[in-house]
């Protein structure tokens, strides 16, 4: 193969690779610039009334809810805490129940009390001394549960597995509301023209560098030698 095949073989690879990935790119924009389109507002509702009957709203506040800082989920990366899911219960509920809703939060005062927390327990400090640590505080979580919503089925099986194994309440259609994400339709459909536009140029490119094929190489004409008349 010459150094022109191998170019061109690899160029069509590369603009595969480009499709894909510019494919994905107007994919996603449409996903999340339909959800912006559809969540133009925020959705309040009470977290009895949702848990009863979900709303199509991905874009959501619940009202009249509690967290418990003892509850939270430490999500973790490489063996450093990365984020919490808080379970979320209704205000007056006893507690026990399924839990149906997680607030997945980067919250960094929340990730110090119960950092702080952890380890108390691992120093194996006293029940006395952890409800002090506790009472610095309060046991609950002063946030609103407000953000976008997806469902947590929607998981890789082994964040799945990670989170039922740490709350074993945890409805079967149980949700995961992202504290603070907001929708954002211009930005989402921006992402989903560029990556229309992006495909359309690569798809040209590819079809310019396929025309060009190899030229063969022309087979040389011999030449007639000149041969000196016969003596005579």
């Amino acid at each position: 193969m010459s150094d022109r095949s191998a170019g061109g073989c690899l160029l069509r690879k590369l603009g595969c690779l480009g499709l894909l990935f510019t494919a994905g790119m107007a994919v996603a924009g449409a996903r999340f610039a339909w959800q912006g389109l559809t969540n133009r507002q925020l959705t309040v509702v009470d977290y009895q009334d949702f848990v009863q009957q979900r709303p199509k709203a991905e874009w959501i506040k619940l009202t009249n809810t509690k967290m418990l800082v003892t509850d939270a989920i430490v999500a973790t990366k490489f063996g450093s805490p990365t984020g919490l899911y808080l379970p979320v219960r209704g205000k007056d509920e006893a507690g026990g129940g399924p839990v149906h809703v997680l607030l997945k939060t980067q919250d960094p005062d929340t990730l110090k009390r119960v950092a702080a927390l952890q380890s108390a327990g691992a120093s194996g400090k006293s029940e006395r001394e952890l409800l002090g640590i506790l009472s610095q505080d309060g046991i609950y979580v002063e946030m609103e549960v407000k953000g976008l919503a997806e469902k947590g089925t929607g998981l890789k099986d082994k964040e799945l597995k990670k989170l039922r194994a740490a709350e074993k309440q945890l409805a079967e259609d149980f949700v995961i509301i992202d504290h603070g994400a907001e929708p954002h339709f211009f930005l989402a459909l921006v992402f989903m023209l560029a990556g229309i536009g992006g495909f359309v140029v690569v798809w040209k490119l590819i079809l310019v560098f396929g025309e060009e094929k190899e030229k063969p190489v022309p087979a040389a004409i011999p030449v007639a030698r000149e041969v000196p008349p016969p003596q005579g």
